[in-house]
């Protein structure tokens, strides 16, 4: 796979779980700026999984 479908994917779960931490330290509550982020995240991962994207990144 090209090298930025690869990172795309590095980079959603990278998010999830900087904000799974920063929850766990934090402890202060679900704001809605890091429910955004984590369904961005999750629609990054989703958009790079679907078939017709993962044909137009092969090498």
């Amino acid at each position: 796979m090209h090298w930025s479908w690869t990172y795309s994917i590095y980079i959603a779960i990278t998010l999830i779980c900087w904000r799974h931490i920063q929850l766990i330290f934090l402890q202060s509550g679900v704001f809605w700026l890091y429910t955004f982020y984590m369904l961005y995240a999750v629609v990054i991962i989703i958009i790079a999984l679907l078939p017709q994207i993962r044909n137009l990144y092969k090498k």
